[in-house]
């Protein structure tokens, strides 16, 4: 079967390492797959499996103005930038078929199912660009607050796909009802994770040799406003005044609120109580050798992150959220918390509280269990056959 799947890019973030593991987990004996990538190629490309043809086409050079994008690309003899600006321009405001100009010719050919892993540009390209029997696109935002300009845009895309694949139950029930007459092409296929590859990784170092005499928290994720990785910051001068002070937190990940949460550590004077590693393509030592996992998102459409946390046998501290909620049960396999600096600091205060040997390991394998590769990819292939 002949699949093209259209993503961004292969950078560290979760949409990313769920499609790594996706392709590290097919047959190649069923399947014939060609990768198109049209921001970048990223950290994870040496990852991808050998059979997987990539195809790189950079769109960056034509974000921008339209008089600037040209004129930079005639000063700089770009002529491919020059055209893809204008079929981006055409089908933004006249056509959506001056997107087929974009596609490299290898990538002409008609598929059994093309994939748009993003919505934005991969959704336009697959609903309005790729030549294909069967047509999905994969939603991963836990959150529904965009424009509506936006999504009427995306309704548009949604309505060439035959199926919207949610990677859960609750992000099919936020988004349905933004998408009237849609609801019988969605359905949920969640994101996996491979437990033994983790706890691999986990081993390849020890980030904390030379801390002493704390304990050491730490989370992972983008900062960006949903992420609410500020919070840990409040979280901190909370605990502090509590009296706990005996505590470092690392915080694994980068994003555009990184310059706020320094600012933040600097202006509460907890300079010493940080340590801001920035994105890592392996977090898991980091999170296997710490006593406690806490993650502050507010906004989860699953939670990839607190899977691998609870595949490592951490103790986890997580705030609710719709997608978080869908494998974790308070006092089972992590200590829930509400979205409030107070709750999640009681969280903390709790789970330092608690004996290793607390009993949340049996319900973390079972959690863990069910996004195993093997759920996953039967899901995905059931879904294909039922297509195509």
């Amino acid at each position: 079967m002949r699949i093209l799947i259209v993503n961004g890019h292969l950078h560290v973030g979760g949409v990313e390492k769920s499609l790594i593991n996706l392709l590290r987990s097919l047959d190649y004996t069923k399947y014939q797959v060609d990768l198109l990538l049209v921001e970048d190629l990223g950290d994870y490309l040496n990852e991808v499996p050998k059979a997987v043809r990539i195809i790189y086409r950079d769109l960056k050079p034509t974000y921008g103005a339209f008089f600037d994008v040209l004129a930079r690309a005639a000063r700089e003899g770009r002529w491919d930038t020059f055209s893809h600006k204008l079929s981006l321009t055409i089908a933004a405001k006249k056509d959506k078929r001056a997107l087929r100009m974009l596609l490299p010719r290898e990538l002409r050919q008609e598929y059994d199912a093309a994939i748009a892993y993003r919505v934005g540009l991969p959704l336009d390209l697959v609903a309005y660009a790729v030549r294909a029997k069967k047509k999905l696109a994969w939603w991963h935002h836990g959150e529904f607050d965009y424009p509506a300009a936006t999504v009427k845009t995306w309704h548009r895309g949604f309505e060439q796909m035959d199926r919207i694949v949610c990677v859960s139950d609750s992000v099919r029930k936020m988004i349905t009802p933004n998408f009237p007459g849609l609801e019988n092409r969605m359905c949920v296929v969640p994101n996996m994770i491979i437990p033994e590859e983790i706890r691999a990784a986990a081993e390849a170092f020890q980030p904390y040799a030379g801390v002493q005499g704390k304990t050491i928290l730490v989370s992972v994720g983008r900062m960006s406003e949903e992420k609410h990785m500020i919070d840990t910051v409040y979280a901190m001068r909370e605990l502090k005044r509590r009296g706990i002070d005996n505590l470092v937190w690392y915080l694994v990940g980068d994003g555009v609120q990184r310059p706020a949460i320094e600012q933040r550590i600097r202006d509460y004077g907890l300079q010493d109580c940080f340590v801001l590693t920035g994105n890592l393509a392996n977090p898991y030592p980091y999170m296997k050798n710490a006593d406690l996992f806490v993650h502050p998102s507010q906004v989860e459409s699953q939670g990839i992150c607190v899977l691998e946390a609870m595949a490592l046998h951490n103790k986890c501290v997580v705030v609710r959220s719709s997608g978080i909620e869908e494998f974790s049960v308070d006092g089972r396999n992590a200590l829930l918390a509400e979205q409030t600096i107070e709750s999640l600091c009681d969280g903390i205060e709790r789970a330092l509280r608690l004996e290793k040997e607390s009993g949340l390991e049996d319900g973390q394998e079972i959690a863990v269990k069910r996004y195993s590769p093997d759920t996953v990819v039967s899901e995905f292939n059931r879904l294909l056959r039922e297509m195509v």
